[in-house]
């Protein structure tokens, strides 16, 4: 009969969309997924465009009166360049003879003699006459030659 023909081809068709159907609902789950995705980052992007309108505002402001005072400062430099040179004043204030300097010690120099103790390792005193040689006050011989009242050249 024709209506049960015509039943048999919706139900060969109904099969046919309905695997094609059954193929699509994990599709829409990943789909949601990403859309809810996709939102978050739009908000993200949102509040990083924000941000970044705020910096350039703020930057640009600070810019402009960087600016100013540049040209501010290279207005007064400008004007004492100016004085200075219509002043007609040398650059620098020289004296008209240049200051000597001592002169410096060669090698070709002799060094001076020092009187330099063994004792203490102080300079300007010997050995026998140290403070601190306990022997220098107590006793009036030359310990190394043993000869009284004697006083021997200490070599450095």
């Amino acid at each position: 009969s024709p209506s049960s023909e015509i039943l048999s081809a919706f139900s060969r068709h109904t099969d046919i969309v309905m695997t094609e159907l059954s193929v699509l609902a994990p599709i829409k789950s990943v789909t949601e997924t990403t859309h809810d995705d996709v939102g978050v980052i739009k908000e993200s992007m949102n509040e990083v465009f924000t941000a970044c309108n705020n910096i350039t505002q703020e930057t640009s402001t600070k810019l402009t009166a960087l600016g100013s005072e540049l040209t501010s400062v290279i207005n007064a430099i400008s004007v004492k360049r100016q004085d200075f040179v219509t002043s007609g004043s040398p650059l620098f204030n020289l004296p008209s003879t240049p200051k000597s300097s001592p002169p410096t010690p060669t090698l070709a120099d002799p060094p001076t003699p020092t009187n330099k103790c063994s004792t203490c390792h102080g300079i300007g005193h010997s050995r026998h006459t140290c403070k601190l040689n306990s022997t220098a006050s107590s006793l009036n011989f030359c310990p190394r030659c043993l000869e009284k009242n004697v006083v021997h050249r200490a070599y450095n």
